[in-house]
């Protein structure tokens, strides 16, 4: 069952209402940053992730249809591409833990 204010968060978003935009940030921002610095263990990749899927967003607003399967989706595609960039970044490095 579709949660009827994020459907009509997500209406007022695609018509660029900004305090929507701000209303749906305040809902799920903490629980998406948390999420993300459990995972990558960096409050900076966390916020990364966080402004990335804000970002996506707003641009891809008009064609979003369900809010809380976008932000799910985005939110893991973004992590999984941090923690692939973190794999990277280690191999380059011999794999060893800086210090």
């Amino acid at each position: 069952m579709k949660n009827d204010n994020d459907y009509q968060l997500l209406q007022q978003l695609k018509l660029g209402r900004e305090v929507a935009f701000r209303a749906i940030f305040d809902k799920y921002w903490w629980g998406i940053f948390t999420a993300a610095n459990e995972l990558l263990k960096s409050d900076d990749l966390a916020k990364e992730v966080v402004d990335n899927l804000f970002g996506a967003l707003w641009t891809e607003r008009l064609s979003i249809t369900d809010l809380r399967q976008f932000i799910f989706h985005k939110s893991n595609e973004l992590i999984i591409a941090a923690l692939h960039r973190i794999a990277r970044e280690r191999k380059g490095k011999g794999g060893k833990p800086s210090g």
